[in-house]
């Protein structure tokens, strides 16, 4: 999850990746916080277009193709891009979110103890 502060969220994050990504001490802790970012009524991303907000989310500034990022996500969803995040219904989340998922390549981490 891009741009979550550590405890930006009721569900806090355990600290970052490599390039500032959040981790979170469990896959259903990070997938409810991407949840939450993306689809809260207090979220920066909530009222705007799928575009918007993935021009938000991953900027070209940070190397990242956001127009085909987003046309991905809304033909695989099957959405426009011009939706509005907080138009979408809960089938269209869950998918958009597994979409983002496989287009940003999930991985599973590693827990080291220190």
């Amino acid at each position: 999850v891009t741009g979550v502060q550590t405890c930006a969220l009721p569900i806090c994050a355990v600290g970052s990746d490599y390039i500032g990504h959040a981790v979170f001490p469990t896959y259903d802790f990070g997938k409810q916080a991407h949840y939450m970012l993306l689809f809260s009524d207090t979220s920066k991303y909530y009222n705007l277009s799928l575009q918007e907000a993935i021009d938000r989310y991953a900027p070209t500034s940070d190397g990242n193709e956001p127009e085909v990022y987003a046309k991905y996500l809304a033909d695989t969803v099957g959405i426009n891009k011009n939706t509005k995040m907080c138009e979408l219904k809960d089938g269209q989340r869950s998918d958009l979110l597994e979409c983002m998922k496989i287009f940003e390549g999930y991985k599973k981490g590693n827990i080291l103890e220190v």
